[in-house]
């Protein structure tokens, strides 16, 4: 397992879903895929969160799995991110079709997930990205040592 040193704990939890998911890749289990897929995307949704707003600003979205809510607030600092409420809507669907929720079972498609994986790989560069500008600038380090002394 590959380890990411940050202290931004969203990023680190995405960055092992996205690991679980390549794993599963190779076993075909492309419904489970689909649910790992939609939830680290939201997991990289608030690690961006995390690392553009201080801590009081970033509590607020600690409970809440709604990423157009998050991606709405990221691009109130961010309004170039690339990430669109479109692309935000199509990876709930896939996670509402891994879930079955509408009571029939349909076998997700290889090309979902493959798709699925891309826009996931969109997200978690810009999560990477964001954490590496907020710890050049130093400024979630010198956060957390204020919050220590």
């Amino acid at each position: 397992m590959a380890v990411y040193f940050t202290n931004n704990q969203y990023l680190k939890t995405a960055e092992e879903d996205f690991e679980a998911a390549e794993l599963l890749h190779g076993h075909k289990y492309y419904d489970q895929i689909g649910t790992i897929c939609s939830v680290a995307m939201t997991k990289y949704l608030k690690a961006v969160r995390e690392a553009i707003y201080p801590a009081e600003e970033s509590s607020a979205f600690y409970m809440t799995e709604d990423k157009i809510a998050i991606l709405n607030k990221i691009k109130e600092k961010l309004p170039d991110f690339t990430i669109t409420e479109q692309d935000c809507r199509w990876m709930d669907s896939v996670y509402g079709k891994a879930n079955c929720t509408d009571g029939i079972h349909i076998i997700m498609p290889k090309q979902t997930i493959v798709q699925a994986f891309h826009l996931l790989a969109a997200v978690r560069k810009e999560a990477r990205r964001c954490e590496k500008e907020n710890n050049r600038d130093g400024r979630f380090f010198s956060n957390r040592v204020s919050e220590i002394q």
